[in-house]
């Protein structure tokens, strides 16, 4: 996790997968599905998630 220097409103989640199928995976979990209704009361709306592409 990283926080914004310019808005420490701001914070991001950076996380790797070795392929799509992990990243399904990790999803599909029981403890993912159970966090998202836990976080949400201190979050400030819903997450902004971008793929990226490692070089």
């Amino acid at each position: 996790m990283t926080r914004s220097r310019s808005n420490p409103q701001v914070y991001k989640v950076l996380e790797l997968y070795a392929d799509e199928a992990a990243l399904k995976h990790h999803g599909g979990t029981e403890y993912f599905k159970a966090a998202g209704p836990k976080m949400g009361p201190c979050m400030g709306g819903r997450p902004e998630i971008e793929y990226l592409d490692g070089v």
